[in-house]
């Protein structure tokens, strides 16, 4: 079975279940939110945000769960415990789509990530912009 490839965000949303399209367009409206003038994106296939010539965030959705990526090491510091009921692995946030999202934890992410691209402790993207 081979994998789409996504020329654009609305491209891969409209690949998305009406569930999971619910919520990640949820995830990206309050993500705009924290990176005001951001540009969309498709790299790895899914959307991304970039922002001050970073990709500042990944967020996808999946059949069970939408996900925002990567938590770096400075979110989770700024954001400490309120991030643990929803990390899985090391630098992944999910949010499963039968429970509310927590749409106030998922600014606050996007600020601290944004925060953390302003003082440049993020590294500058070199992922072709794809839209």
């Amino acid at each position: 079975m081979s994998r789409p490839d996504f020329q654009s965000v609305q491209q891969y949303l409209d690949a998305l279940s009406p569930e999971a399209l619910g919520a990640l367009e949820q995830v990206r409206a309050t993500l705009h939110q924290a990176f005001p003038g951001a540009e969309e994106g498709i790299s790895y296939q899914i959307p991304c945000l970039r922002w001050r010539g970073v990709v500042a965030l990944y967020f996808a959705g999946y059949a069970r769960h939408v996900g925002v990526y990567p938590v770096t090491a400075g979110v989770q510091a700024a954001l400490g415990e309120r991030l643990a009921p929803h990390l899985s692995g090391k630098a992944t946030l999910r949010f499963p789509l039968d429970a509310p999202l927590p749409l106030e934890l998922i600014l606050a992410v996007g600020q601290a990530r944004a925060a953390e691209i302003g003082e440049g402790k993020a590294k500058r993207s070199r992922a072709p912009s794809k839209g």
